[in-house]
């Protein structure tokens, strides 16, 4: 069963928690907005389980679109300024043709104590190479205010 804190207002709609019982608790963020400086943007999403201490893997998924078919990204970093985090091994999930745009989702996992390092600092840039050509994704502020509150929700699993 998943539950939505209370406390959280109106930021609990992005975000829910799964009580595991002895394996822990699973996060799931659901998709963050960034913004690019040209074309279309990028969605993330993302799950991880949290046990004491603090270890393990993060899956983080994303959507990109674009006016034609493309492969996978040849290089996708996440920073925040402080910290980086290289994806390595991205996996194509689908691809899907519209009308105007070509819908591209993929996913990765990450080291969870690293991806949880960038909850330090809400403005985050990723850093994109496909198909040689290289494009960032940043912050809006709606998704800023997101990331600081998930910022307070996850501060307690970077100490443990």
């Amino acid at each position: 069963m998943a539950y939505k804190p209370a406390a959280s207002k109106g930021f609990g709609s992005h975000y829910e928690i799964f009580p595991l019982g002895d394996a822990g608790t699973q996060y799931f963020i659901k998709p963050l907005r960034f913004q690019a400086s040209r074309g279309y943007g990028l969605q993330a999403d993302i799950t991880f389980r949290h046990l004491t201490p603090t270890s393990g893997l993060a899956t983080l998924n994303f959507t990109l679109k674009s006016p034609e078919a493309m492969l996978p990204p040849e290089r996708l970093a996440i920073s925040n300024g402080r910290h980086t985090l290289e994806l390595q091994a991205i996996k194509p999930l689908f691809t899907q043709a519209g009308k105007q745009y070509v819908e591209h989702r993929y996913t990765s996992t990450v080291d969870l104590p690293e991806l949880l390092r960038l909850f330090e600092d809400p403005n985050w840039v990723w850093a994109l190479t496909l198909e040689g050509q290289s494009s960032q994704y940043h912050t809006p502020g709606a998704t800023r205010r997101i990331l600081e509150e998930l910022g307070r929700l996850v501060q307690p699993l970077r100490g443990a």
